[in-house]
């Protein structure tokens, strides 16, 4: 088999973590050793990459969780009219819980990754401030 390039194997690292994958999964799907993964994974540029993508991924299935609620809606107007009582119950939690778990992190991971970045300039003051002896 091909030996994957250096670049592609970081994007394998990136899908595959984003995407809830261990490191030994990763390796095994790149025909790498795990410890190469897990080195990948350390790296701060890896980091970064994966929390963007997994953030993408998220805004992919919530969108999809907000246009199967409008079935849902459809759905429960259906049994608000000709369901019974118990019925009725139950599908109005169903569509209220899932609206309510759909709080928008985005904010969130945006807030994260300019922090990193700060931190990353931080480090690079301290580094010219006080250089290794």
């Amino acid at each position: 088999m091909t030996r994957l390039r250096s670049e592609a194997i970081d994007d394998f690292t990136v899908i595959g973590a984003a995407s809830g994958r261990t490191a030994v999964a990763i390796a095994e799907k790149c025909e790498v050793n795990e410890r190469t993964i897990r080195r990948r994974l350390r790296r701060p540029d890896i980091q970064r990459r994966v929390l963007i993508a997994r953030g993408e991924l998220l805004a992919r299935v919530r969108g999809q969780v907000v246009d199967l609620m409008s079935e849902g809606c459809r759905t429960l107007t259906d049994v608000m009219v000709n369901g019974n009582e118990t019925t009725r119950i139950a599908a109005a939690r169903v569509v209220l819980s899932t609206g309510a778990s759909l709080a928008p992190d985005d904010d969130l991971t945006a807030m994260f990754l300019q922090l990193q970045e700060q931190l990353a300039s931080l480090k690079e003051i301290v580094a010219e401030l006080l250089p290794e002896p």
